[in-house]
């Protein structure tokens, strides 16, 4: 559909790739990104192109995103306000109907744990949205994938760890500590939080890497080493090509991109998709590696 030919009443200044306009007549058009037929005098245009109209209900939605995006919170700040955009996308019942169709189709769906699954799933119906057009930002549906990933590492690694701490002496050391302290102090009880991505990641490479302050450390010695050492198939948490690897993948060229200014597209959702649930996705790799048997 070329620019309607109805006069212009208003131009109001543009936001990003978003242009508003308010006509003095009300005009008929179907949505790029929800796809419903809409009737209005507000419509926005994407990127120059009259061919892309939005809502004014999906206008709000996209402006979310570019404020918080170009805001000044912190980083992880601003994850979890895409997230709370996310949830507010999709219908709670879309996403419950959607969790059955991904049980369905694959069955290692089944081993995610509920919370995980329901982010897995809210992603997928958000993408199913934003499918009408590759270019729109598809940061909190990527966003939605990070989530999940993190909130089983902290469910199936992290939470378990601490339960094993819990006969643990922590020195002040180790809850000092500047690059695993939080985790330390996590693990010891403290009322906090739980970690998120990053924290999880440093602490892991810190591990990995640093023999010395293993070797002198309660909380690495007693605490992760003798709980990881129940696991079998234990090898790749502590790999450098393992879980290190994957957070930091998942890290650098996803959630903190999809959490600043870039706009993210379908490839790098499906991308993101592939490494979190694709056939070798680290979703799986984190599963297996704390199976007891």
């Amino acid at each position: 559909m070329a620019k309607p030919l109805e006069k212009i009443s208003k131009e109001y200044p543009n936001r990003g790739p978003l242009s508003q306009f308010r006509f003095e007549k009300s005009i008929s058009f179907n949505c790029l990104r929800c796809g419903e037929a809409k009737t209005s005098k507000l419509i926005t245009i994407y990127s120059n192109d009259w061919e892309k109209k939005l809502c004014n209900g999906c206008y709000g939605n996209l402006l979310s995103i570019y404020d918080i995006k170009g805001g000044q919170l912190r980083l992880d700040e601003k994850a979890e306000q895409l997230l709370g955009l996310l949830e507010k996308y999709v219908d709670s019942n879309k996403v419950r109907e959607k969790v059955k169709k991904l049980n369905i189709a694959n069955n290692k769906s089944s081993f995610l744990t509920p919370s995980s699954l329901r982010f897995y799933a809210t992603s997928e119906c958000v993408a199913e949205t934003l499918t009408k057009d590759p270019n729109l930002d598809w940061s909190p549906a990527i966003i939605g994938l990070c989530k999940a990933f993190e909130l089983e590492l902290v469910e199936l690694f992290i939470n378990p760890l601490k339960e094993h701490c819990k006969a643990v002496k922590f020195s002040d050391q180790d809850l000092r500590d500047k690059d695993f302290g939080k985790i330390a102090a996590y693990c010891s009880g403290k009322p906090m939080k739980s970690p998120e991505l990053g924290v999880v990641n440093h602490f892991i490479q810190t591990a990995v890497n640093s023999n010395d302050r293993f070797e002198n450390s309660s909380f690495l010695q007693e605490g992760l080493k003798v709980f990881i050492n129940k696991f079998p198939n234990h090898g790749w948490l502590i790999n450098k090509n393992g879980l290190n690897a994957g957070i930091d993948n998942l890290t650098k060229n996803y959630r903190n991109k999809a959490a600043h200014t870039d706009e993210l597209s379908k490839h790098e959702y499906e991308s993101c998709k592939d490494l979190v649930f694709g056939e070798n996705g680290i979703m799986w790799n984190l599963i297996l590696s704390l199976k007891m048997y």
